[in-house]
């Protein structure tokens, strides 16, 4: 391996080494307990090594953001080849959940923590999250189209849907739901079953 392919093999595992580190105290400590020095203490390298990677925390905070979205959105494309509209939505919903509690800290960062504002409002930095709700949508408005489901407004029902199997994960996760142990998955299904015979 030449000189350059080992630099930046180097900065490639520094980077990941910020980024975990990171992700692992704003779910600890909440994003705004943590500073760059926070994170530099944790790693133990200087403030200065942080910002030849990142310009400031939010940064490494939408990073994260989006390498999550990535690969729940790679997830929901593998979903595409299910004929049916309602299994496939089922499906979207199963990936969801499980994505959720095989990812407890990635899930809170992309669904749970206070974001900051400053990066939201850059609609160009979270393309892939809007590209993920919106397949939510199109297996949504498919299921009215195949009569699974009442015809209504099509953003109002995938927020339902998407707000239900958030709420129940959370409520699970944050011990506030009562689930035996191993059986999160298999509970928060079984209410999401419920969900769709109800919209039915």
């Amino acid at each position: 391996m030449g000189i350059v392919e080992r630099r930046e093999r180097e900065k490639e595992e520094m980077r990941k080494l910020i980024l975990e580190t990171s992700l692992k105290l704003f779910v600890q400590l909440g994003f705004e307990n943590v500073s760059m020095r926070t994170i530099a203490d944790a790693i133990e390298y200087s403030v200065g090594t942080l910002y030849l990677y990142f310009k400031d925390k939010d940064e490494i905070f939408f990073s994260l953001f989006k390498q999550g979205f990535e690969l729940f959105y790679h997830r929901q494309q593998k979903l595409a080849t299910i004929e049916d509209s309602l299994e496939r939505m089922k499906q979207h919903a199963r990936e969801y959940i499980e994505f959720a509690f095989e990812n407890p800290a990635m899930y809170e960062i992309m669904f749970v923590l206070k974001s900051p504002m400053k990066h939201v409002e850059k609609d160009n930095d979270i393309p892939v999250s809007a590209a993920s709700f919106q397949a939510l949508v199109s297996s949504v408005q498919q299921c009215m189209d195949d009569g699974y489901l009442a015809k209504t407004d099509v953003y109002a029902a995938s927020l339902y849907i998407w707000g239900t199997v958030h709420g129940i994960v959370t409520l699970i996760q944050s011990k506030r739901m009562f689930c035996d142990e191993g059986a999160e998955v298999s509970n928060s299904l079984a209410a999401v079953e419920a969900m769709f015979l109800q919209m039915q």
